[in-house]
């Protein structure tokens, strides 16, 4: 229930405002449901606010999502109260996630991030077993056409500086 105002049928081209209920969303062979949103969805971008009330995603996000370029940016502010990551299949493993999130940043995988990424007031869960994580920050940019990540928490500090891959790493 509720409103969408556009025109378009296709991804590409949609143009929307809404205001309303979604019944059901299918990604990564998961089906969400209890989703709200209010926004404007233009051309693979979503500028407004998201929230979710499932069994295993109980989340609310504020900002843009930007799918229209080859990879996508994402500039949010998000509080998570539950995410269980493996019926989500987004990880094999049994983790659960709950925290704030307030992400600036372009990619899709580890290697091409690109931007800031700040996770506070969190608990990352294995197997019923919590861990807190007070705060993360990961800052990624190019410095004199050299990539520089910088990591920072409490219990963790980093930089590396240079041509590399983490997923290699």
């Amino acid at each position: 229930a509720g409103q969408v105002k556009g025109r378009g049928l296709k991804w590409k081209t949609i143009s929307a405002d809404m205001d309303g209920n979604i019944d059901h969303l299918v990604y990564n062979n998961y089906r969400y449901e209890n989703i709200k949103a209010k926004g404007s969805l233009s051309k693979k971008i979503f500028n407004g606010d998201f929230s979710i009330r499932d069994t295993n995603a109980v989340a609310s996000l504020h900002g843009i999502v930007d799918l229209s370029g080859k990879v996508p940016s994402f500039n949010f502010l998000a509080d998570v109260d539950t995410l269980n990551l493996k019926p989500l299949n987004i990880l094999k493993d049994n983790f659960s996630f709950a925290g704030k999130l307030d992400f600036n940043f372009t990619g899709d995988n580890i290697d091409n991030f690109l931007g800031n990424a700040s996770i506070r007031n969190a608990t990352v869960t294995k197997d019923g077993k919590s861990i807190p994580l007070d705060s993360l920050v990961i800052n990624s940019e190019f410095i004199d056409g050299a990539k520089h990540l910088t990591v920072r928490s409490p219990e963790v500090e980093g930089d590396i500086t240079g041509d590399f891959s983490l997923k290699d790493l």
